[in-house]
């Protein structure tokens, strides 16, 4: 893991030399006192480009993507106590010109992502899952993510594809502004699978990742069968498709 021979890594003094106008496109920060980045990671964004904050807190990791002008943030939401309205105040702080990638508890992923993250992902999620997703921000890295007033984009609270709209402050789901009602477990499927609309997710990563435990999919079909009856019934056939033999995506 990534807590042994850190002194590899590029240090603070090397890090300086790199431009503060356009970011390092292969750049990650991130705090690890809650869990270790993968060497796998690692070896993904390239060791040469990679700043390693350990046992920090969320104010220190922060700091440093701004000081490395990173183009991705990675930190687990511990480092902040789950508290999102924190978060998003040190981001305000620091003005990041990158995107960023939170890990945490499910519970949260809803409020982190109306306070300032760009992505969350399950802490129980796959190295592929973080990888695919941290792959896709820094694909997206050119797109500008600070306003003219200097002050990072508005962070997003409504996801709107098509007919579909989910609020997900408010935890409300509408198809042609006609409200869907859905139990809190039909909910965080419809987030993850909108969230994840770029690929197929399987039942068991829907088990884990979208409803925070363990089976082998089959509290996935069940919620995924309601969540299609509701869809179907509000007006919204065939919302979401099945892959045989590989999973599940949202099609809108």
């Amino acid at each position: 893991m990534l807590g042994q021979g850190l002194g590899g890594f590029m240090g603070v003094e090397e890090q300086r030399g790199i431009s503060r106008t356009t970011p390092s496109v292969r750049t990650v920060v991130r705090g690890t006192r809650a869990r270790s980045l993968p060497n796998e990671l690692v070896t993904w964004a390239g060791r040469q480009s990679v700043r390693v904050v350990t046992r920090s807190s969320a104010s220190t990791a922060i700091a440093a993507a701004r000081d490395t002008n990173a183009a991705l943030l990675i930190l687990d939401t511990g480092l902040v106590d789950d508290d999102a309205g924190a978060f998003e105040l040190l981001l305000m702080n620091a003005q990041l010109s990158g995107a960023v990638l939170c890990l945490g508890a499910t519970r949260c992923r809803a409020s982190f992502l109306c306070h300032g993250a760009d992505v969350f992902v399950s802490n129980r999620a796959s190295l592929s899952e973080l990888v695919a997703q941290a792959t896709r921000l820094l694909d997206a890295a050119k797109e500008p993510l600070l306003g003219e007033s200097g002050l990072r984009r508005p962070a997003r609270t409504i996801l709107e594809m098509g007919p579909l709209v989910i609020e997900l402050i408010h935890r409300r789901v509408f198809v042609r502004d006609q409200a869907v009602k859905l139990r809190p477990a039909e909910f965080e499927v419809l987030v993850y699978l909108a969230l994840n609309r770029h690929r197929v997710v399987s039942a068991p990563e829907i088990v884990r990742d979208a409803l925070d435990t363990f089976g082998d999919g089959s509290s996935a079909r069940n919620q995924l069968f309601e969540l299609r009856r509701k869809l179907r019934e509000a007006g919204l056939d065939d919302a979401i498709a099945t892959e045989r033999g590989r999973g599940y995506r949202l099609v809108l």
